[in-house]
């Protein structure tokens, strides 16, 4: 299963809306992971097009950021920590806190693609309620950080291939709802996965969890996309989008 199936699956569950409904104007920011660029977006849009959806440019608008070099940070500096809290032993709130904080530290293109975004929302007329994220590994990780640090909640957040992060320190906004999946045996973030996630959890609330998130944690799949993933995806954007099944 390729990465790109991810936001595949949610490209075609959320434009297959667009053009049945005539409600307020819905935007999706795409943000891609590591090696990939926005022309790798646009091939997951065409793809929904092939498939027989059309889209009408009043209804929806979507924003396809790129990445410096194909990459939103430098992973290098990370390694010795993932190799840290790839044991067990060293899941302590100390050693995942400053790995966080050291993914955040490491985005210096944070406030230049929320400013961005900011900009698209009042360019084409979309409330942040009707603001969607979708992102894959590094994606995943800046979709996290833009969308708990707006004024308010979005409509929803989708990640995939990355831990649970969040702003250290500051209250974040919580979205409307989240989908998010991760492979257990992900090389990269299988191990810290399930303590961030519970830290994540700890913040924002166990209520509020249980009832905004969904997630499709897979038994293998290393670092890709599950067919799981997939169908979930689908099903979240019909749901939030009024999508008849």
């Amino acid at each position: 299963m390729s990465r790109s199936s991810f936001l595949k699956i949610f490209t075609i569950g959320a434009l297959a809306i667009y053009s049945s409904c005539a409600y307020a104007k819905i935007g999706i920011v795409f943000l891609h992971g590591l090696g990939g660029n926005a022309q790798s977006c646009k091939e997951w849009i065409n793809f929904a097009l092939k498939s027989g959806i059309r889209t009408n440019a009043e209804q929806c608008a979507v924003y396809i950021p790129e990445a410096k070099n194909n990459s939103w940070f430098d992973v290098n500096p990370l390694l010795p920590d993932l190799i840290r809290i790839s044991d067990p032993s060293n899941q302590t709130p100390e050693n995942i806190g400053s790995l966080l904080n050291k993914i955040k530290d490491m985005a210096p293109q944070f406030r230049h693609l929320k400013s961005e975004i900011q900009h698209f929302m009042k360019r084409e007329g979309i409330s942040i309620e009707n603001l969607h994220f979708v992102g894959y590994s590094q994606g995943g990780i800046l979709a996290q950080l833009l969308a708990y640090s707006l004024p308010e909640s979005c409509g929803s957040l989708c990640f995939a291939g990355c831990p649970w992060i969040w702003m250290p320190g500051e209250k974040i906004q919580k979205p409307l709802s989240i989908v998010m999946a991760i492979n257990k045996d992900d090389p990269y973030f299988g191990n810290v996965y399930s303590y961030s996630r519970n830290m994540f959890m700890q913040k924002v609330g166990a209520i509020w969890f249980r009832n905004a998130v969904h997630e499709v944690i897979s038994q293998e799949g290393g670092h890709e996309i599950s067919h799981a993933a997939m169908v979930a995806g689908t099903q979240h954007f019909k749901e939030i989008l009024k999508l008849d099944s």
